[in-house]
């Protein structure tokens, strides 16, 4: 009874407040990698888990029934579908180098309990119109691959669900100072 208390109020303040772009239009998912010592990487993937969980899940559900439903879901039921598509990200998302492709390992998913504080936090943010609240609802999910040989170009491979995606990548470069040095230039 309580739980369909909640739902109907969630639902008609929805009905309510001003439409706003879905989360996905708002921000994108944005994946950074960093090469080390030209041999490791690290990836990190900054996502908008509302969009992916609806898109994998329910393509033919709008993304606020997903908020809806996900946000008052227990966490049993949605600890399921982010199983799948953990697993459904971990075979798509492909780094490929010299064409061969780079085993992603050592995989950090955020808790399931934080994704979805996420998907309320971004149903909340469409109930009120607060646009920074929506953006602040991506969370990190983390892998790491090597090479033997250099690696001097890679190739990235994103799922569609992933789309669109803002890609930045580099090389960090480093310097030791010396203990009679306490100061040194960075270029750029």
């Amino acid at each position: 009874m309580r739980i369909r208390l909640v739902f109907l109020s969630v639902f008609l303040l929805t009905l309510g407040a001003p439409q706003l772009p879905v989360a996905h239009e708002i921000t994108d998912n944005s994946i950074t990698v960093v090469l080390h010592e030209q041999h490791s990487l690290s990836v990190v993937m900054s996502l908008d888990f509302a969009h992916l969980l609806q898109s994998h899940l329910v393509p033919m559900n709008s993304e606020e029934e997903f908020l809806l439903a996900a946000a008052i879901a227990d966490v049993a039921s949605l600890t399921s579908a982010y199983t799948q598509l953990q697993a459904f990200l971990e075979r798509e998302v492909v780094i490929a180098s010299r064409g061969s492709t780079l085993t992603l390992n050592h995989w950090v998913w955020p808790p399931i309990a934080a994704v979805q504080a996420s998907l309320r936090q971004q149903l909340a943010a469409q109930i009120v119109g607060d646009e920074q609240l929506a953006m602040g609802s991506a969370l990190e999910v983390r892998a790491e691959a090597s090479d033997m040989l250099p690696i001097e170009r890679l190739t990235l491979k994103l799922p569609n669900l992933m789309m669109p995606a803002t890609i930045l990548w580099y090389q960090p470069r480093q310097r030791l100072l010396g203990a009679d040095q306490s100061s040194t230039i960075l270029d750029f």
